[in-house]
C-alpha cells in the first residue's frame, strides 16, 4: 500500500494461503444480495470458471502468487505507483522461484499487466455483451529456478 492508500495491492501464497471455499461463499452472499438473480447465476458460473482457472495453474506450476486485489485511485494513475507496488510483488515471486497469477476487469488493466511480463491465458465472459475478464500469468524469471530460490532461503 502506498502512502495514503493512494495505490494498494494484495497478494498471497497460493494454495497455502488459501481462503477456504466457506469464506469465499460468506464473501459471495453478501455481494449477491445486490445483484439480480439472473446476473448472480451468471456470475457463479464465471467465478466456477475463475476457480478452475486457478486450479489448472496451480497444478501445471505448483505454488505461486496470487494478486488477487490491484488498484490506484484514479487520481493518482500514471504515476508509478501501481507499478512500484506490482514490481515489489515480482521481486517476492522470483525471489522465491514463483510464477504470479491474477484476474484483470479491463483493456487498460491488461495491458498494464502486459507491460510488467502477464500474458492472458484465458478471457471470460460473465454474460453476453459484458466486458471481458482475463486470466493472466507470469512466469517466474528464468534465471532462478525453484531449486535455486529454495536453497538460498
Amino acid at each position: 500500500m502506498t502512502e495514503g492508500c493512494k495505490s494498494v495491492v494484495f497478494a498471497r501464497f497460493h494454495p497455502s494461503e488459501e481462503v477456504s471455499g466457506f469464506s469465499t461463499f460468506l464473501r459471495d452472499v453478501r455481494v449477491a444480495s445486490h445483484i439480480k438473480l439472473v446476473k448472480l447465476m451468471a456470475s457463479l458460473r464465471t467465478g466456477a470458471r475463475i476457480e478452475k482457472g486457478k486450479a489448472h495453474f496451480a497444478r501445471e506450476c505448483g505454488s505461486y502468487i496470487y494478486v488477487y486485489i490491484m488498484g490506484t485511485l484514479p487520481e493518482y494513475q500514471n504515476r508509478g505507483l501501481g507499478s512500484t507496488l506490482l514490481s515489489h510483488i515480482s521481486t517476492i515471486a522470483d525471489s522465491k522461484g514463483l510464477p504470479c497469477y491474477l484476474e484483470s476487469s479491463s483493456e487498460d488493466s491488461r495491458r498494464f499487466y502486459e507491460r510488467h511480463g502477464y500474458s492472458v491465458r484465458d478471457t471470460l465472459y460473465i454474460d453476453k455483451g459484458s466486458p471481458p475478464l482475463y486470466l493472466m500469468s507470469r512466469p517466474m524469471k528464468p534465471s532462478v529456478s525453484r531449486e535455486t530460490a529454495r536453497s538460498q532461503t
